[in-house]
């Protein structure tokens, strides 16, 4: 395993809080939505649902992503 590939997300333990994570802190949110017009149409939980499946595991301290 080549170390610098391995990412660990603190705090991240569910499919949710990887969709906020990955979207918000990583892509940089939708800025043409208000939070509330982007909570209605975005599954947070289906995003990162599908992201872990991709390659990444929860732990004790949050979601570990090789890539």
């Amino acid at each position: 395993v080549n170390w610098d590939d391995v990412y660990l997300y603190k705090d991240v333990d569910t499919n949710t809080e990887l969709g906020y994570y990955m979207v918000d802190d990583v892509l940089g949110g939708v800025s043409e939505l208000t939070k509330e017009e982007l909570e209605r149409y975005f599954d947070y939980e289906a995003y990162g649902r599908d992201y872990a499946i991709n390659g990444g595991s929860f732990t004790s301290e949050g979601f570990i992503e090789v890539r």
